[in-house]
């Protein structure tokens, strides 16, 4: 059981993180503006596309009890910028028991709602259900500066306007012939820790224990490199982040590289909810684990 709930931590993560951003080159619609001023025109330009195909590629490293596993995600999906929406489905690979060609995961985002397809890997066992949902938007409101009530890439340069967010030059470089201009960027601080304490907050964790990971969260916030076409549009984001999430076992870690890129925009994107009935929330899915396991210990 302690494996299923790290697939699962593993493919929300991935998800989780993909939080889109921008970038430009000399001459273009960004040239002669500070970065805070060209992440912002970025995300008007990247909105008014509507929708874009997106290819994502992960590493994680996850630590518990003393071992570690490392997972590599890779998969393709579309983003609906204008409804919040995204469907992504990605091969999970590198975890002991997967197939040889590793497992798929479906990770769905429609406004606030996160969703998981947990089917493949919780099966036939009693008290699950193939889905996993998380309602961020419940959870931090409709506060849009909070920049996470999605998963919309142009809630995160939002959210990168904000005051105390940092944002640097890295220069430019080339990708399948365009060229490209970089932005280190670090969102607000304090932003930031109202975020991650409304998630932990839907998720029923201990206040002790959401110290004690504010503690770690502000020692190592989580930053982005992000680039940004002539034309304004977001091309590439690339995050590292490393997070401790309790389980009914303790804690796992996780340490992850990822990397997004987006193009066709404008083309169609469709997303829908899965049944309700074939969905749990993530503390019924934490509450059917601790049960599942005490009946294997029994």
């Amino acid at each position: 059981m302690g494996t299923r709930i790290r697939l699962v931590l593993a493919g929300g993560a991935a998800l989780g993180v993909g939080l889109g951003l921008t970038a430009c080159s000399p001459g273009d619609v960004i040239a002669g503006l500070t970065p805070l001023e060209a992440t912002a025109l970025a995300a008007t330009t990247t909105e008014h596309q509507r929708t874009a195909q997106a290819q994502v590629t992960a590493h994680e490293v996850i630590t518990t009890g003393g071992k570690t596993e490392t997972i590599d995600l890779t998969g393709t999906g579309g983003f609906d910028f204008s409804a919040s929406a995204a469907d992504l489905n990605l091969t999970m690979t590198g975890v002991q028991g997967l197939p040889s060609g590793g497992a798929v995961v479906e990770v769905r985002l429609i406004g606030g709602n996160v969703y998981e397809d947990i089917g493949s890997m919780v099966g036939s066992v009693p008290g699950f259900k193939p889905w996993i949902s998380v309602d961020l938007s419940q959870a931090m409101g409709q506060d849009p500066s909070l920049g996470a009530s999605s998963a919309n890439p142009t809630d995160f340069l939002n959210l990168l306007r904000a005051k105390g967010s940092t944002v640097t030059a890295l220069g430019t470089k080339t990708r399948n012939g365009v060229e490209l201009t970089g932005f280190s960027a670090v969102p607000d601080l304090q932003k930031q820790q109202q975020t991650v304490t409304a998630v932990w907050n839907s998720m029923g964790i201990p206040a002790a224990e959401q110290q004690r990971l504010l503690t770690e969260f502000t020692a190592n916030p989580p930053g982005v490199d992000i680039w940004v076409d002539g034309g304004g549009l977001v091309r590439q984001m690339s995050v590292n982040e490393s997070i401790t999430v309790p389980v009914p076992t303790g804690t796992v870690g996780l340490r992850i590289s990822e990397d997004m890129s987006f193009d066709h925009y404008g083309s169609p994107v469709s997303v829908s909810a899965p049944p309700a009935d074939q969905v749990m929330t993530f503390p019924q899915f934490i509450q059917a684990a601790k049960a599942a396991q005490a009946g294997s210990v029994g």
